[in-house]
């Protein structure tokens, strides 16, 4: 027996059943594709956004490492203070180079002149003029010779000034060394210190005037002044600056 013959359908038009069936089914599901598709496009430029940012900021942090550079230029400045801070300290020490000044001021003021009780060797030339220029007015004379027998010269060829005991005189081994005199009889003025010496010789001459005890003889001609009095003879030379005193127990010379 013999059925009928089915009419075949063709490939093609299979196909295109499958692709609606298909295309049906992708409709379906499709919405919620496209929202995610959606989605994940919304996200991707706003990543881009965000890559796009730093990027712009990044020639920005670029000139902050000059910033960096900048520091060190101030540290400079801070030592600046540091290095005046030493030139206070040489003022504070100004303070003690004022305490060295009072010192020498007020030591002449406690030294006050030896006093001069009157007889004997004066204590020091200022105290020599003093006991001379203290006797009263002098007596105008180129020698003298006194009571006890001291003679004096106050202006000479030989000698600027000079007197000399008649006996006696102070000893002074230390100055007259082995010489045939021990004692110091003789005082001359010189143009520098006087001159103590252990003489043998003598100076004096007659005729000589005479004076008191404490009177005093002065040179018009070398200014030279002498002063006696019963213990020795005191003689100043005030322009050499220089003076003595010459006794029968003592000698002094002054300069």
């Amino acid at each position: 027996m013999s059925f009928p013959a089915r009419p075949s359908r063709s490939r093609p038009a299979l196909l295109t059943w499958l692709g609606a069936v298909c295309a049906a089914l992708l409709l379906a599901s499709g919405c919620s594709f496209v929202g995610d598709d959606s989605a994940s496009d919304d996200s991707t430029p706003a990543a881009a956004t965000s890559t796009s940012t730093p990027a712009a900021e990044e020639p920005t942090s670029d000139p902050v490492s000059p910033s960096v550079t900048e520091t060190p230029t101030d540290e400079p400045t801070t030592a600046e203070p540091t290095t005046e801070a030493p030139s206070e300290t040489p003022t504070e020490t100004a303070a003690p180079t004022e305490e060295p000044t009072v010192t020498p001021t007020s030591t002449p003021t406690t030294s006050a002149p030896e006093a001069d009780d009157g007889t004997g060797p004066p204590p020091s030339y200022d105290a020599a003029v003093a006991r001379v220029d203290g006797a009263g007015t002098p007596q105008t004379m180129g020698r003298f010779e006194t009571s006890d027998g001291t003679y004096c010269l106050l202006q000479s060829g030989f000698v600027r000034g000079a007197c000399e005991l008649l006996q006696g005189g102070a000893r002074a081994p230390e100055l007259c060394g082995d010489g045939p005199s021990q004692r110091v009889g003789r005082i001359e003025l010189t143009k520098n210190r006087p001159r103590p010496l252990c003489n043998t010789d003598t100076i004096r001459e007659p005729g000589a005037p005479s004076i008191e005890v404490g009177q005093v003889g002065k040179s018009s001609k070398t200014g030279i002044a002498c002063l006696w009095r019963t213990d020795g003879v005191t003689c100043v030379d005030e322009a050499r600056g220089t003076a003595f005193f010459l006794g029968a127990e003592a000698y002094q010379v002054y300069s």
